[in-house]
């Protein structure tokens, strides 16, 4: 039931310092109760599981073990669905 909120760190939308926060969404649906103080172990573990997706996804600052080449198509030709022009 949480949701968690890290800072971003290269975010040019927000010149603030963002602060972590987490939600219980069961409880708090409009996540009006920031809980992060009262659950740091949780904090912890929910850190642990976003720095594994990250190792394999990549993020803004580096690749990522599992990230694969953006596809590439050579000669692209544009189709239309239900086209008999095609």
């Amino acid at each position: 039931p949480w949701k968690l909120y890290l800072p971003l760190e290269n975010n040019i939308r927000l010149n603030q310092p963002q602060e972590m926060k987490l939600f219980n969404v069961v409880t708090d649906p409009g996540e009006t109760a920031n809980v992060v103080d009262r659950h740091l172990e949780l904090v912890d573990q929910i850190k642990e599981y976003a720095e594994i997706a990250r190792k394999d996804l990549g993020d803004t600052d580096r690749n990522g073990e599992g990230q694969r080449p953006v596809g590439r198509v050579e000669n692209p030709v544009p189709r239309l669905s239900g086209c008999p022009c095609n």
